[in-house]
């Protein structure tokens, strides 16, 4: 697989935030959609992989390990991405990580219609119909897993359109989802804090114990569950902060 050229400014660095997964058939938009919309995500900064990333003699099993890591799927429907075992396999793991909450999917719809995806018609229909035909009876269940997918994926709200304006629409909508996240990592942020005060006091007052235990305030032991027992209540305040 040819690497892809980073038209990005040489200062621009990816930024360290959630990762945005493509799925997509190569033979129909590597060499032009896909390489756009790459070179696009990094000029905005946005930790962006595909699987050109990989490095070689990489299998299925490193590809869903990608995708349990990133927060946002762009999935590129296009007129052969069904024809393909691994764009299906990465759909199943896309469909069921969304349906976990665990991941926001971002469907285009590029050169097919919602409807052929949906119906399995048009070019799209006949390249299922392709790898349908090898695996109906060997992998029946896998097939109708297949099938599933495509269908939870097309019933989301998607972009529909060609290269030059859909980039650009694909890349606001990965913006408007990211900015939409930050929320959620300011409270990570605040409960680890939170949990780094608990430790701390939790650590003092044994200490203060163990040094002071022999003056009388001390000799009960009783006080040396306060500090700790409120900065646990404190803990459990922040974590229900939305």
């Amino acid at each position: 697989m040819a690497a892809l050229t980073n038209r990005a400014q040489p200062n621009a660095q990816i930024r360290r935030g959630p990762q945005v997964f493509i799925s997509f058939r190569g033979d129909d938009v590597r060499n032009d959609l896909v390489k756009d919309l790459v070179n696009n995500l990094k000029s905005k900064r946005i930790n962006v992989f595909i699987d050109t990333f990989l490095p070689g003699g990489r299998g299925l099993q490193e590809l869903f390990s990608k995708i349990d890591k990133s927060k946002i799927a762009i999935v590129i429907l296009s007129k052969k991405y069904p024809d393909s075992y691994w764009c299906m396999e990465e759909l199943v793991k896309i469909d069921k990580r969304m349906k976990e909450g665990k991941l926001i999917v971002i469907p285009v719809f590029y050169k097919v219609t919602t409807s052929d995806v949906k119906k399995f018609k048009g070019d799209f229909g006949k390249s299922f119909d392709k790898l349908k035909k090898c695996h109906a009876m060997g992998e029946p269940r896998k097939v109708k897993q297949w099938e599933a997918s495509v269908k939870s994926i097309a019933n989301i709200k998607g972009l529909p359109g060609t290269v030059p304006p859909l980039v650009g629409q694909i890349v606001h909508a990965v913006e408007v989802c990211l900015n939409e996240m930050p929320a959620k990592d300011v409270k990570a942020v605040f409960t680890a804090i939170w949990l780094g005060v608990y430790l701390v006091v939790s650590f003092l007052s044994f200490l203060s114990y163990m040094i002071f235990n022999d003056l009388k305030p001390f000799k009960s032991g009783k006080w040396m569950l306060g500090f700790p027992t409120m900065a646990a209540i404190l803990l459990s305040i922040a974590y229900c902060i939305d």
